[in-house]
């Protein structure tokens, strides 16, 4: 109800955006310049159109699409702070297409582009910060789909975090450079908690998946974070209790914000613990992985006798295609 008489602002946009898995590049209009809104425009409007902005080939859809936040009055409406989609930039006339979600006030039409970005600046005073605009994107790479492999049920994959996933790289080929000995669950803990300091360290590698649309799917889940608890206490490993808590909506996201991390997220309810461990089986050669998965098979626990050779298979999976992306990780290095 507060948010239809008071709407939202900006802040709280990006990160109910971020909350529903998207990427987002937020700008006060304050911290920009007009070159800079110009330039957002063209990425979002221009580039997208023209592909120019990635090659197809790799598989992975890069597509942005540009919200401002801006105030009615500026651009010569009835109103105040608002929020709508650009569609389209005009090269010729330097203006923007918006599509005015109000519709039943404005519909589409054409901004200078000067003129939008003045709109940016007026300071809202809820925040006492100016408003802005955000690139936003959702980062699905289906290169593993195309070489066969399975889609994931616990796990998004996003290009962005690779190079957290090749310090994890360094840090395997350093582990086995230096040791003899096997690399074991505590290893791969203590690196992803950071030596207990950080529980939430682990999603900078990937995030939860999406939560499922349907009963099948929600069994499938299911059944797989049932087994993984399962193999992880076989472990007997000690861990902090912390690390059962699943991810926040929006852990690391939303700092400074107005969001309430109490609102529901999309996302699964998969633990750091439970996304570790299954990083850790990805760190393993083939064999021992697999050994490892079915060795409930060998003991008597007649209640996980429901959690089928499938899910054991879709586990062995999850890690496979953690492990393709640690080792695709060097390619396209986005820091060249």
């Amino acid at each position: 109800e507060e948010v239809k008489k008071t709407g939202i602002t900006f802040g709280t946009f990006a990160c109910l955006a971020r909350c529903q898995g998207l990427t987002v590049e937020a700008h006060l209009g304050s911290e920009s310049s007009v070159d800079d809104f110009r330039k957002a425009v063209k990425e979002a409007c221009v580039e997208n159109a023209t592909g120019s902005s990635g090659d197809d080939s790799s598989g992975e859809d890069d597509s942005k699409f540009l919200a401002v936040s801006y105030t009615r009055k500026v651009v010569g409406q009835t109103g105040d702070g608002h929020f709508s989609p650009v569609a389209a930039y005009d090269e010729a006339s330097d203006s923007l297409l918006v599509l005015d979600t109000a519709r039943f006030k404005y519909g589409p039409h054409w901004i200078p582009l000067q003129v939008m970005y003045d709109a940016l600046q007026p300071v809202d005073t809820a925040t006492g910060k100016s408003r802005g605009y955000a690139l936003l994107s959702y980062h699905f790479n289906d290169t593993m789909a195309h070489s066969g492999m399975p889609r994931s049920v616990l796990f998004r994959s996003n290009k962005a975090k690779d190079p957290v996933r090749r310090l994890y790289k360094s840090f395997l080929a350093e582990h086995y450079q230096e040791n003899q000995e096997p690399l074991t669950f505590e290893h791969v803990l203590d690196f992803w908690t950071k030596g207990g300091e950080n529980m939430n360290y682990i999603w900078s590698i990937f995030d939860p998946q999406l939560a499922p649309t349907n009963e099948e799917e929600e069994a499938i889940v299911e059944n797989a974070r049932a087994l993984i608890q399962k193999l992880i206490r076989g472990m007997n490993a000690q861990y902090d209790e912390r690390l059962l808590k699943s991810k926040p909506s929006c852990v690391d996201t939303c700092a400074g914000s107005t969001c309430n991390p109490s609102v529901p997220s999309r996302n699964i309810s998969v633990s750091p613990l439970e996304a570790i461990f299954v990083v850790y089986l990805s760190s393993l050669q083939s064999d021992e992985r697999r050994k490892l998965v079915y060795r409930d098979r060998k003991e008597a626990f007649d209640e996980y006798d429901s959690i089928s050779n499938v899910t054991h298979e879709q586990i062995i999976c999850e890690a496979e295609l953690i492990q393709y992306a640690i080792e695709a990780s060097d390619e396209d290095d986005l820091d060249k």
